[in-house]
């Protein structure tokens, strides 16, 4: 989706994000709402499908296992679809589901694992659901590196974790782990 619909569904994320109080949650570079604006615009500048570029405006709406803070309950994920559309909100149910400790170490094996936290079990994902995951993951992480005040530690961190994701988003993550290996 592009043109008149997808800024309409930009419009209309944005019109959910400040009312659940994206604006007035701090995050590094200001505030949430920001952070989902500039991780959007990463994605859609990396030319993402559209559900993902949505997904990436509101990838923390359900919180994360790092941003604890839900801007919406699980039983208001229809509040989320009628915004941005079911694709997109999957993708943003899948982003906040991942239980990072258990995930991530398993993305640099032959076999990966998706951990849900909400759920408390490992799920499949397609290649699709892998990229869609990987392209958010990066976006995220690529807009707190610029701006967030990070120790060497943590963008060491975040360039092992780019280079994990390589295999699902090869051309997204050896630019942003460029960016990353240059600061």
């Amino acid at each position: 989706m592009s043109g008149p619909r997808a800024g309409t569904r930009n419009a209309e994320a944005d019109a959910l994000l400040v009312a659940r109080g994206a604006g007035d949650l701090a995050h590094p570079g200001g505030n949430l709402l920001h952070h989902l604006q500039r991780t959007s615009d990463l994605l859609r500048g990396w030319e993402a499908p559209e559900a993902t570029v949505l997904a990436g405006r509101c990838h923390a709406a359900y919180g994360t296992a790092g941003f604890p803070a839900a801007l919406l309950a699980l039983d208001e994920r229809d509040v989320l679809r009628s915004a941005i559309g079911d694709e997109a909100e999957a993708i943003v149910h899948r982003y906040g589901s991942c239980d990072r400790a258990a995930t991530y170490p398993t993305l640099a094996t032959a076999e990966p694992a998706f951990t849900d936290r909400f759920a408390g079990a490992v799920v499949e994902l397609d290649a699709d659901g892998w990229r869609s995951f990987a392209l958010v993951s990066l976006a995220n992480e690529l807009d707190i590196v610029r701006h967030g005040d990070l120790a060497p530690e943590a963008l060491h961190a975040i360039a092992t974790f780019f280079e994990r994701l390589a295999p699902f988003a090869l051309d997204e993550a050896e630019a942003a782990l460029a960016e990353v290996l240059w600061r």
